[in-house]
Parts: structure tokens; C-alpha cells; sequence
């Protein structure tokens, strides 16, 4: 593994040539973790991925200095650096900022891995503070079907 000039984490395959990338957001409910934290989880990820996959662990901005939106700048301006066929994933926090960055990619990925996403605690407050821009994949409306979970 080798740290990127963004201070993120870059895993290319031992044995063969990268085919794919997977950029892979790290969790940390906004405010803590680092790319590092999970480059073991990662490296056993793309070892299992046939014909070879390199990594990107991306660094991102993080609260209470720095807002969400800025997290998710970070996370779309390092997968712009990206060629080939790309898989954004993340964990908790991190596989909402990879939603995010989903959204606002002018090239979208080739697939979407979201591991345990912080979508909704609070059916109606954090979805409001987190998903109100124009042209969300989801908005207040469409997850009101799922509030019964956390009553």
C-alpha cells in the first residue's frame, strides 16, 4: 500500500495487473477514521476480485471543521483522477459519501457497494440536514416508507 499525494490510501494486486478500481470511502460517522483504518478489510477485498483490482482509499475532509459537502468534494474530485472501470464503495458514513459522490459524478461507476450506509437515524431530521439538494437518488418522501424501523 502506498499513500496518495491527497494523503489517501492506494492497494494495487500483488500478482496481476489491475483490470478495475474500487475507491472505497472509509466510515467513521463523519468525524473520525482514516483511509488507513481500512486497508487491511480492502486488500482482502480486491485480493478476491478475478483478474486483479487496485484500490483507492480516499482522504476526505472531515466534521466538525469541515461540512459534509466538503467530504463529498474530496471523495468526487479523487475518483475523477480514476480510469477504467470503477466500483465506488464505502462503509457507515463513508458508503453515504459514496452515494453522494455517486450523485454528482459526471462519469457514473460502474457499480455502487454500500456497506452498513448511514442513511437515516432520525426519519425526518437527519434525512432533511443530509439529503436536501436538487437531484438526490432519494429524498424525505421516499424514505418515509421505511421510518416504522426506527421507531
Amino acid at each position: 500500500a502506498t499513500t496518495t499525494d491527497y494523503g489517501g490510501v492506494r492497494i494495487a494486486p500483488r500478482d496481476s495487473e489491475s483490470k478495475a478500481t474500487i475507491c472505497f470511502v472509509h466510515g467513521g460517522g463523519f468525524f473520525a477514521g482514516s483511509p488507513h483504518a481500512y486497508r487491511g478489510a480492502v486488500a482482502s477485498l480486491i485480493a478476491r476480485v478475478p483478474g486483479g483490482c487496485t484500490a483507492l482509499l480516499p482522504k476526505y475532509r472531515r466534521a466538525p471543521e469541515f461540512t459534509i459537502a466538503d467530504a463529498v468534494n474530496d471523495v468526487v474530485g479523487q475518483y475523477n483522477e480514476l480510469t477504467g472501470p470503477i466500483v465506488l464503495a464505502g462503509d457507515s458514513a463513508g458508503a453515504y459519501l459514496a452515494l453522494r459522490a455517486a450523485q454528482q459524478l459526471s462519469s457514473k461507476p460502474a457499480g455502487v457497494l454500500l456497506w452498513c450506509p448511514y442513511l437515516l437515524h432520525h426519519p425526518t431530521k437527519d434525512v432533511q440536514r443530509s439529503l436536501s439538494s436538487d437531484g438526490d437518488f432519494l429524498d424525505v418522501s421516499s424514505l418515509q416508507p421505511a421510518r416504522h424501523l426506527n421507531d
